[in-house]
């Protein structure tokens, strides 16, 4: 995200706060767990633990 000066904190606000998705990690999604809060999706990144993700609508 560096690259296009985003933080992982805008990439969740637009997703969850601007466009009503919820954020998941694909195995929690998988597993029928919680969505990501802004903090978790926010340290998951500065890690590099997972690179892909799912937005679902809230719905």
């Amino acid at each position: 995200m560096v690259d296009y000066k985003t933080t992982p904190g805008m990439m969740y606000d637009f997703l969850v706060n601007q466009c009503g998705f919820k954020f998941f990690k694909l195995n929690s999604w998988l597993e029928g767990l919680a969505p990501l809060s802004k903090t978790e999706f926010a340290i998951i990144c500065e890690e590099g633990s997972a690179w892909n993700f799912l937005a679902t609508p809230y719905g």
